[in-house]
């Protein structure tokens, strides 16, 4: 019964969820990471997760840790960056977290969040290195059975994940647990069953351990339980232990392997063997326990690709590895696809003690490849263990094809708007600006094409892409702007030219300084209507115009502005140093036109 209620609650989160994800909206997910769904080989410091976002991101969180319930369902503990309100991350160095365990799953997510909701990415996740000197490898079945395989062998039932409390095990076991139990498949079944991990890495161990909590409970001679290794990738097993008909209850079993797999890569296996309605084998904590060299060689700790569409290659760098002894140099290994397809690795250089990059021109477009290297040291084909996986995703080659650029002004302000159909290898977009007509200033008449800012691409995608850009209060005046598109490379190419004409202000006004109150400096802001007088300036005629500053006597303590301007908007500096802290007024004369206002300085 108590099965029946816990596979109905699973049934309704499950509900929950599939409900909850089909009505979310948000930016999208997540994509290309370089430490790619199982990727292994991990250093447990100085590794550095990388990624790309959607463009309409506007700030992300990211989730790690080797729980990967706490991950699935987005816990706060597991949070380790939370870019709010506007901090958006496409990497993150895992050293803030301190060394990872050896030789564990860890899991990682990316929620991308816009202005109205979130996507939740998919969970990615790497396993870390095995350090060569002392290494434990430990299966407590937390999260399933996740890293064994399970095979049926004949029978109706296999290896499941119970819990501990159903079996007569040491202390140690505790919730999870793997178990064959044809008792729990019910009257007339039989279990008949193995589960197999694979790829155990003790290529640098002198001694290796096994060590696993044990509840075998037998009914009959016709029952045995069997643990087995392989170092030839399952063609053949050699025995390690056997139980017969004979319970072995309660134990924790401790077993040398390591004049069967020392130096070598290898597979363990549990065989059960229940041809009836029997008992159980139940195991926990399965631990393997690995002794290496002393100064055991090591290779790089972050290897680190990265496509290069222009010239169709994936660039690949690595920091140097370590070894007791001199280095000789690197191997460097690709496959097709993702860390976790089946492709073989092919070895593709070999290079000097010297060489930390290598660029890889031998690939397709549009194509996964991942990538792996070692330390060489000592004779040939001597080398340390395999580094970190590195994936690299080759885009189709797509140009930055601009759709429009236009202009639009409210007031004083200019409004740049344009839009992208397709981007590739987008750094982002240099803003240019140029002032035609009569030179209103000694600046303006010398500087031809300037640079007013910067706008950041969106590297490559096939989605268009809207972009705007404001140039405020800007004088009376012809403008003429443009669009200076770079790439990642260096390489650019200017856009069309827009044009926009500024107005000259129809009223005066005299603005409230800023700040105020304010110590020792604020600043004056006020506007020059166009005159009724013609004039030859381009600006339709000049006016005196004086700005003052008075104490609250009616003193005068500064004139800021006392010259013949034309219509346009300006903007002063006041300096009190030297006053005395108080009540100041200052007063705008142009024409006919007067206004004052109350400023504040506090020491």
């Amino acid at each position: 019964m108590k099965k029946q209620v816990i596979y109905f609650l699973g049934t309704i989160f499950f509900l929950v969820i599939w409900i909850n994800t089909s009505f979310a909206q948000g930016p999208g997910e997540p994509f290309h990471p370089m430490t790619a769904n199982g990727a292994k080989g991990v250093a447990k410091s100085g590794h550095i997760l990388v990624w790309e976002n959607p463009s309409e991101t506007v700030y992300n969180e990211i989730y790690f840790s080797s729980n990967s319930s706490l991950v699935a369902s987005l816990d706060t503990s597991a949070r380790i960056v939370n870019g709010y309100p506007s901090s958006t991350l496409n990497s993150i160095d895992l050293t803030m977290l301190g060394d990872l365990n050896n030789y564990t799953k860890y899991y990682w997510r990316v929620v991308e969040h816009d202005s109205t909701y979130f996507t939740a990415g998919p969970i990615w996740y790497f396993i870390s290195r095995i350090d060569p000197t002392w290494q434990t490898i430990l299966f407590d079945f937390s999260n399933g059975t996740e890293n064994w395989i399970i095979t049926n062998d004949g029978g109706k039932c296999v290896w499941e994940i119970h819990d501990a409390s159903e079996y007569t095990l040491p202390a140690t076991a505790t919730g999870n647990v793997m178990a064959a139990d044809a008792d729990a498949c019910g009257s007339g079944t039989s279990t008949l069953s193995t589960a197999t991990t694979t790829g155990i890495d003790a290529s640098e161990s002198m001694d290796v351990f096994l060590e696993f909590d044990n509840d075998w409970n037998a009914i009959s001679s016709y029952d045995s339980a069997m643990v087995d290794v392989s170092t030839d990738g399952g063609t053949t097993w050699q025995n390690v232990l056997t139980f017969d008909g004979t319970d072995v209850r309660d134990t924790h079993e401790e077993w040398d392997l390591t004049g069967l797999v020392s130096f070598s890569t290898f597979d363990l296996r549990f065989v059960s063997i229940q041809p009836g309605w029997d008992w159980w084998w139940a195991i926990d904590n399965v631990l393997i326990n690995l002794f290496g060299p002393l100064t055991p060689i090591l290779p790089p700790n972050y290897l680190a690709v990265f496509a290069d569409t222009t010239e169709q290659r994936v660039l690949i760098n690595w920091d140097p590895g370590y070894s007791p002894g001199q280095i000789n140099g690197y191997r460097l290994q690709r496959k097709d696809g993702l860390p976790d397809d089946s492709t073989i690795y092919v070895t593709i250089i070999e290079t000097d003690a010297n060489t930390f990059t290598y660029s890889d021109y031998n690939v397709q477009l549009n194509q996964d490849y991942t990538y792996r290297i070692q330390t060489l040291s000592g004779p040939p084909p001597w080398g340390s263990i395999w580094g970190n996986e590195a994936t690299a995703y080759v885009p189709e080659v797509i140009p930055v094809e601009l759709m429009s650029f236009t202009v639009s002004l409210t007031g004083n302000d200019v409004h740049l708007n344009w839009v992208t159909a397709t981007e590739l290898n987008n750094y982002g977009f240099g803003i240019f600006k140029t002032s035609l007509g009569p030179p209103f200033t000694k600046e303006e008449k010398q500087a031809g094409w300037v640079k007013i800012g910067f706008v950041p691409g969106h590297g490559t995608t096939t989605e268009p892409q809207y972009y705007t850009f404001t140039d405020e209060s800007l004088q009376q005046g012809r403008y003429q702007y443009r669009l200076k598109q770079i790439d990642y490379d260096g390489t650019f190419e200017y856009s069309n030219i827009v044009e926009v004409e500024v107005g000259l202000p129809n009223d005066f006004k005299l603005e409230q300084n800023y700040p105020n109150p304010f110590n020792p400096s604020t600043k004056i802001k006020f506007t020059i209507a166009k005159s009724p007088l013609p004039g030859g300036d381009g600006r339709g005629g000049l006016q005196h115009v004086k700005l003052v500053v008075y104490d609250v006597l009616g003193n005068e303590v500064a004139t800021l502005v006392n010259e013949e301007k034309p219509a346009g908007e300006y903007e002063v500096e006041f300096n009190a140093k030297g006053l005395p802290s108080g009540i100041y007024f200052y007063r705008l004369i142009a024409g006919s036109y007067s206004s004052t206002k109350k400023m504040i300085l506090l020491r």
